[in-house]
């Protein structure tokens, strides 16, 4: 969660649903009931506070006193007063993304005896089960020891088996993959607006990463297809693209497809720096890639630099504002193509970090993010 301490302010009071909070926080279930059974209440069961964390996610953090019948019966009286289980925080992150990054079985398990999403995934692509493996490993940004061993666990344990309980029976998960197997056959047609609507249709039933890395590829044909004809929202699909192979390989660290097209989405949209990043990302989780290894090796050609942009610069906001307020540049960067640099001409692009002086094969280097644009690597 990312800045946990800031979703334990004290002061709920100061909040629509304060006593709420204040009830949960403190598992005072019988203060929680009292409440849940005023409509003016019960209105505000899903309300979120300053940072957009929910109440539940208050109780996936709250685990020095929690025990599971605190938790169940806490859990329980927000289902009966119309209380999402599943409600996302700024992050994304379900109740149960938080109990499992905090160790907190109690929590975990109430929620997931209460039926709520156990393959959800928050913005990045993590899962309960990735929380729960990197609490389990301490790689998170707790201190170490911080969390209790046998509590996570005992949630590495409840989650596997529950997304294997949830494959086998679920129905909603049975539908979507029918329905991204579907969406494979229009990818194949070349109708890819319909085989992306499939995949999010899919996605809304059932998260998994195929189907994230499914939709990314249509997503990069479709964003192809606009600058082709010159359409406007190109861009918006390369980056939609992008974001679904962050989802991706999220949900699984191996997923090599996912790097590959979330590094040809970047290129699509002219941001190398990045592209090679994901690519170097792919590599330390396929490292015998070589679909990766062709790629970072063509981009090194180029001369693609590791670096990226520091977006908090004082140099690259001082563009941004500049360019919100209706500047253009002097010279267009011969890498990521904005007209955003002005004489004298510095050294690096403020927003794609590459070297202006470079001498670039234009004709090249269109070749290279086109390269298989008609078959991105098409076995879905």
């Amino acid at each position: 969660m990312g800045n946990a301490a800031s979703c334990q302010e004290g002061d709920w009071e100061e909040l629509p649903a304060g006593p709420i909070f204040r009830s949960v926080k403190e598992l005072d279930v019988d203060e929680l009931n009292a409440l849940l059974k005023d409509p003016k209440w019960q209105a505000r069961i899903n309300d979120k506070d300053g940072d957009q964390v929910g109440a539940l996610h208050i109780l996936g953090i709250n685990f020095t006193n929690s025990t599971y019948s605190k938790a169940e019966a806490i859990v329980q009286a927000f289902m009966k007063a119309g209380g999402d289980i599943n409600l996302r925080n700024a992050h994304e992150e379900t109740p149960l993304i938080v109990a499992c990054c905090w160790g907190n079985y109690s929590v975990s398990r109430a929620l997931v005896e209460a039926g709520c999403s156990v393959d959800a995934a928050d913005w990045n692509g993590d899962t309960a089960l990735n929380s729960a493996k990197r609490a389990l490993e301490e790689k998170t940004y707790l201190p170490k020891d911080f969390l209790p061993k046998e509590s996570c666990q005992k949630n590495l344990d409840l989650i596997q088996e529950a997304l294997k309980k949830d494959r086998d029976t679920n129905v909603d998960a049975k539908r979507a993959e029918d329905m991204r197997l579907l969406g494979n056959q229009f990818y194949a047609s070349k109708d890819f607006e319909k085989a992306a609507e499939l995949y999010t249709n899919s996605l809304e039933l059932y998260e998994d990463y195929r189907t994230y890395g499914n939709r990314a590829a249509a997503y990069i044909k479709i964003a192809w297809y606009r600058l082709f004809h010159n359409i406007s929202g190109y861009k918006r699909h390369f980056q939609s693209a992008y974001d679904d192979s962050i989802k991706a390989t999220g949900m699984e660290k191996t997923y090599e497809k996912g790097y590959f097209r979330g590094a040809k989405a970047m290129m699509g949209y002219r941001n190398f720096t990045q592209a090679k990043m994901r690519v170097k990302q792919g590599l330390k989780h396929c490292p015998e890639s070589k679909v990766l290894q062709e790629l970072l090796q063509q981009l090194n050609s180029f001369g693609v630099p590791d670096r990226i942009v520091n977006h908090l610069s004082e140099n690259h906001r001082k563009v941004l504002h500049k360019l919100e307020n209706g500047w253009v540049g002097e010279e267009r960067c011969p890498w990521c193509e904005l007209i955003v640099l002005e004489h004298p001409i510095p050294e690096h692009c403020p927003f794609c970090a590459c070297d202006t002086g470079a001498e670039i094969d234009q004709a090249a280097l269109v070749q290279l993010c086109m390269k298989d644009v008609l078959d991105i690597y098409t076995e879905l």
